[in-house]
């Protein structure tokens, strides 16, 4: 179909029907012109139509949703995605500028190629992954706009030492309890949200207690003597697995049991006296010890 026509009178061109300069951006016509005479006579020109743009079209972003990810770690200005926009118009119309808007935007920015860049630390643990809206606005006047959404995600890194959330008092476990009984457990976080390890450093006199390696808790491992180890103090490490510990002193103290009886600090006494002694005389002092936390009452019969 004819978009452009001519008068065959006045030579004037006119537009016939709807231009789009997107579907074709120029036109080259072949003007003919014919005298009356006999014969007749002729000449021809050719006539290029250009068509200038208008901003008729708003960009378009394609995918809708962009996806990006990004270590923890990354220094500011690491390049995270490319998003992409197109605008069909020519020119300053079909020139793009990007923005970035959303809750955490200035953790980013955003160039003209649609190139967004970290602006600042991230940081895992306080913000795991960011939802933006990103807005592409073209030159034209007034100007034409777009917009999708950009989901970035911040990849975890082991940058954290872990802690112990346990308390420093002491536990008590009594001298007569069987092996494997529960003592304790020692509760330690990661930040990185790692699975710790745990082992005893020092402190554990004969292997007397084990701790299990993914839990923390520690168990009775060997047979309890309160009068030889009254108090353990075992050096308690947590690591994660990216090699950062952190250690916790745990105190065990045993609990007295009466497992032992009292014994004389000699086998027998023999004392001579005189018969007419006074009541209360002191003849002689006999003495007991006990091992146990108990107190020894020493008593005569006759």
């Amino acid at each position: 179909m004819a978009i452009l026509k001519i008068d065959p009178s006045t030579g004037v061109i006119t537009v016939k029907s709807t231009l789009d300069r997107e579907t074709q951006a120029q036109f080259s016509l072949t003007v003919v012109a014919k005298d009356s005479g006999t014969p007749s006579l002729s000449a021809s020109t050719v006539v290029m139509v250009m068509i200038d743009d208008v901003n008729d079209n708003a960009p378009v972003f394609s995918p809708q949703i962009f996806y990006g990810s990004i270590r923890e770690d990354a220094s500011p200005g690491s390049t995270v995605l490319k998003v992409e926009a197109k605008d069909k118009d020519e020119g300053t119309n079909g020139q793009l500028q990007f923005d970035l808007q959303g809750k955490g935007r200035y953790n980013f920015s955003i160039d003209s190629r649609g190139f967004i860049h970290t602006a600042t630390p991230l940081d895992y643990e306080k913000t795991g992954s960011y939802i933006l809206t990103v807005t592409a606005m073209d030159g034209g006047s007034p100007p034409g706009t777009a917009s999708a959404q950009v989901n970035i995600t911040i990849i975890n890194v082991d940058d954290n030492v872990p802690v112990f959330e346990t308390s420093s008092q002491a536990s008590k476990i009594r001298e007569d309890v069987a092996v494997g009984t529960r003592v304790v457990r020692l509760n330690a976080t990661d930040a990185d949200g790692n699975e710790l390890m745990f082992d005893i450093l020092s402190g554990n006199t004969g292997g007397a207690f084990e701790i299990h390696n993914s839990s923390g808790l520690i168990r009775v491992a060997a047979k309890l003597d309160r009068e030889k180890i009254a108090t353990y103090h075992l050096a308690v490490r947590a690591t994660d697995r990216g090699g950062h510990s952190v250690t916790h002193n745990a105190t065990i103290l045993v609990i007295d049991v009466n497992d032992n009886a009292p014994m004389f600090t000699q086998p027998s006494y023999s004392k001579d006296i005189m018969e007419n002694l006074p009541s209360g005389q002191l003849i002689a002092t006999v003495s007991a010890l006990d091992k146990d936390k108990v107190i020894t009452l020493v008593s005569a019969t006759r």
